[in-house]
């Protein structure tokens, strides 16, 4: 299977691959974290690029499968795509401690100011989301996030999912520059994240109930 594998230097900043691979650690003294399951409501569009140039246009695939993954093929939870484009996936509410690393430890990663309240806190941030369909019999797949992307369909802002352990905070300034503000409950939380400026890879992130209305689940 093909894989259209297209993020760009933003969204690598944003998930933080660097941070953690996304798969299964040798936690073993990390208990499973139990919380309350998120759903996302949501509409697939299409980011098409051809000889008339670049466009994002509604969902031309038909019904396909929409999944939430972590490292190379970990299904965390599935949801139809209808034809339209409109899908529902739950986000569970119970996932392994194998999954989890420490906040405290990130925050050490950092450095500069950043600091996670309190200190045991551990997160699970490492999800991407893969839409599974087929292109004129083929069996295809891509990866898409949310954003809302700039009037040339470029990134503007990207809108991501933590699992948390423990409420609490993450913030500060990085050594390099980024700026994190994030006030969590136990569970499911979305994170807005964004470059602070085009010429530095730094970014700014901050914690958000919901993404604006304009938000788009889109490939890049």
């Amino acid at each position: 299977m093909r894989k259209l594998i297209i993020l760009s230097l933003t969204l690598m900043l944003i998930i933080f691959v660097a941070l953690q691979s996304g798969c299964k650690k040798d936690n073993n003294e990390y208990a499973d974290v139990i919380a309350t399951a998120d759903t996302i409501h949501g509409t697939l569009k299409y980011k098409q690029t051809d000889t008339a140039g670049t466009k994002v246009i509604g969902w031309p695939f038909g019904t396909a499968t929409f999944k939430v993954i972590t490292g190379i093929s970990d299904v965390l939870a599935s949801g139809v795509v209808n034809a339209d484009g409109t899908f529902v996936v739950v986000l569970p509410g119970k996932l392994s401690g194998a999954y989890f690393s420490s906040l405290a430890d990130e925050a050490a990663r950092q450095s500069g100011t950043v600091k996670a309240a309190p200190e045991t806190i551990r997160f699970m941030n490492a999800i991407q989301f893969m839409v599974d369909y087929t292109d004129k019999g083929n069996p295809e797949s891509l990866f898409v996030n949310l954003y809302t992307l700039k009037s040339d369909f470029t990134v503007e802002k990207s809108f991501f999912y933590n699992f948390y352990d423990l409420d609490g905070t993450f913030t500060g300034t990085s050594y390099s520059g980024n700026i994190f503000n994030w006030t969590f409950t136990k569970g499911w939380g979305m994170v807005e994240s964004y470059k602070i400026n085009p010429t530095s890879d730094a970014f700014n992130s901050k914690s958000v109930i919901q993404a604006p209305a304009e938000a788009a689940w889109v490939n890049i």
